[in-house]
């Protein structure tokens, strides 16, 4: 595996992850805003 393969691979999950938690965020504070 070479380098470029790996670094998009880990930008990917990075991506990922932050958007997982920016939904679970919006589902936890959305109650609370409406």
């Amino acid at each position: 595996m070479n380098h470029f393969v790996l670094k998009t691979i880990v930008t990917g999950m990075t991506l990922a992850i932050a958007q997982l938690a920016t939904a679970g965020t919006d589902v936890y504070f959305n109650p609370l805003t409406q």
